[in-house]
């Protein structure tokens, strides 16, 4: 399969599915209601991310793949939303420049340093090993938040969000 179909035409379909899942992403994140909802969905989107980083890795054919970058493209269209409507709104107006400064910086300094990374761990490891190692470790960071969460928003307040 990989033979039929050129490097550029794999590497641009990888790129629509992640921008269509992205674009889905964001429409869903739009729908939720309350900031405990936004930040539990957050925290479950973050989960959904890393496992489709992880199963990317370990897709045995370029359909998986696909599909498991499409979760990756949906998950973070939610994350992208939804968190930066809880920054926003939850932000005094006062200081609100600044704290959109300051995490604009680390955004961009985190990928910017997650690129270099990347491309090291891939040289080294190789794309696959590179993909699973990655989404191992992310998946153990993205429930890390998720029981963050549940226990910043509590017993009753995380059953709310959750339907």
């Amino acid at each position: 399969m990989c033979r039929r179909v050129g490097r550029r035409q794999r590497g641009v379909r990888h790129v629509h599915q992640l921008a269509a899942g992205l674009v889905a992403g964001s429409l869903v994140a739009g729908r939720n209601a309350s900031d405990a909802r936004r930040a539990y969905r957050t925290g479950q989107a973050a989960v959904a991310l890393a496992l489709g980083l992880l199963f990317a890795g370990l897709a045995p054919s370029l359909w998986i793949f696909a599909c498991a970058w499409a979760v990756v493209g949906l998950s973070n269209g939610i994350v992208n939303v939804d968190a930066s409507t809880l920054l926003l709104s939850r932000t005094p107006d006062a200081s609100r420049g600044r704290v959109l400064a300051r995490v604009n910086a680390m955004v961009r300094g985190s990928s910017l340093g997650a690129m270099a990374l990347g491309v090291a761990a891939g040289t080294v490891l190789g794309p696959r090993t590179t993909f699973v190692a990655a989404g191992s470790m992310s998946v153990v960071a993205a429930a890390l938040l998720l029981a963050r969460v549940r226990r910043a928003l509590g017993a009753g307040q995380a059953a709310a969000a959750r339907s």
